[in-house]
């Protein structure tokens, strides 16, 4: 494309071709994992027509007019929301922009973050006749907790010892004096299930 621009001592002729002269369009394909890791929702879109950089929006409804910008100026067609608890549904949105201003907002998708596994998970050795005690950490947002239980230091050969438990402690009595056992737990929400600790 060229541009001729007249001015008092003669004629300019531009080349315009390089330079964006239109709204970019809006990007396609906005897809939001769900449960599948426990970093965060990792957010996905087409590349739209003229785009130079993108936005994110993120609402706890399907609704963009009160929808909150979390990322800006992104030159990639995809981000991690790390900043979410997991529990909660959350729902995007892709916008694209260039020299010329923003365009349309993408079609929204929703998307949840997966339950983190129960950190620090303790097992008394020896300190009762009775039983093995196991202490572990809450995970955020989860309401029971499952327990395995193995020979070996394997969890693919672990069964399960105990689940709903709704505390971070839990008392092993079917556990045999001298015997060397190794422990799991995995923790539950309305939404699904985190890996083995």
């Amino acid at each position: 494309k060229w541009l001729a621009v007249t001015y008092d001592e003669g004629v300019m002729i531009l080349d315009v071709s390089a330079y964006q002269t239109t709204l970019p369009g809006a990007p396609a394909s906005l897809t939001a994992t769900d449960h599948t890791t426990d970093e965060g929702i990792s957010i996905t879109w087409q590349a739209a027509a003229g785009a130079t950089r993108y936005k994110v929006w993120r609402n706890t409804t399907d609704d963009f007019g009160t929808a909150t910008q979390i990322a800006a100026d992104l030159s990639q067609t995809e981000f991690l929301d790390d900043s979410i608890a997991a529990g909660s549904v959350y729902y995007y949105w892709a916008q694209a922009s260039n020299g010329i201003g923003t365009g349309p907002v993408s079609p929204s998708d929703d998307g949840e973050r997966r339950i983190g596994a129960p950190t620090n998970l303790t097992a008394s050795d020896g300190a009762h006749l009775d039983r093995v005690t196991l202490n572990w950490n809450a995970s955020i947002s989860a309401v029971s907790y499952t327990l395995f239980r193995g020979p070996t230091n394997n969890p693919g050969n672990a069964a399960e010892l105990a689940s709903g438990i709704n505390v971070t402690t839990y008392d092993d009595t079917t556990a045999a004096a001298g015997a060397t056992y190794y422990y799991w737990v995995v923790a539950h929400n309305n939404s699904g299930s985190s890996e083995m600790s």
